[in-house]
């Protein structure tokens, strides 16, 4: 379901989508610089699904829409009373698949800096 209305945004031009709770239902709006087209509307039980949907793709960061790999930002913030849910598509370079690699990835960096700068303290005596 998720996947559906982010690929319905590209389609129609615009970079992100948001969810927000008005009338009792969840209204799904395509946002083009804070311009929001309305591109779908469900039911409280489905905006729970959809919620749901949104936090497993938090922990991945990334999704494959069109053929294309996109980031993900997400946001949040209260709008008279109520959550709004927004999230970006962002395409570019990918972020690594897990925070544990990532952290790997920092770290091995970080040695390397390291082992220079004793090299380049050793040389310097």
């Amino acid at each position: 379901m998720l996947v559906g209305f982010l690929e319905k945004a590209l389609q129609i031009g615009t970079n992100a989508i948001e969810m927000e709770y008005k009338d009792g239902k969840e209204w799904i709006m395509a946002l083009h610089s804070n311009v929001g087209f309305g591109i779908g509307c469900l039911e409280v039980d489905e905006g729970r699904f959809f919620l749901k949907e949104m936090e497993e793709m938090k922990k991945k960061r990334q999704v494959t829409l069109t053929g294309k790999r996109y980031r993900l930002v997400f946001s949040e913030y209260e709008s008279f009373g109520e959550w709004v849910y927004r999230i970006r598509l962002i395409r570019g370079p990918m972020l690594p698949g897990s925070r544990k690699e990532f952290k790997r990835c920092c770290r091995s960096l970080e040695h390397a800096t390291a082992d220079s700068s004793e090299n380049e303290t050793k040389r310097q005596i």
